[in-house]
């Protein structure tokens, strides 16, 4: 799992998975601070992931994107 508490290393995180995850593999990513759970679809969605889930652990969110449409899925 993935830990990002800033959006850049958000933005950044999810670039870097549209262009390097497996097609149909996903990724969990730990969001340190509530608020960047608002940016997290635009920002997958313009890597080419699926935000398919958003839940908490622990008192942290958590996402999961899945590489449906990025680099290696073409």
């Amino acid at each position: 799992m993935k830990y990002v508490s800033t959006e850049k290393q958000l933005k950044n995180l999810l670039k870097q998975l549209g262009e390097n995850l497996e097609c149909g593999a996903a990724a969990e990513i730990a969001l340190g601070n509530e608020s960047l759970i608002v940016n997290a679809p635009k920002y997958a969605m313009s890597s080419n992931l699926s935000l398919i889930d958003a839940y908490e652990k622990e008192g942290t969110l958590i996402i999961v994107v899945v590489n449906r449409f990025g680099t290696k899925c073409k």
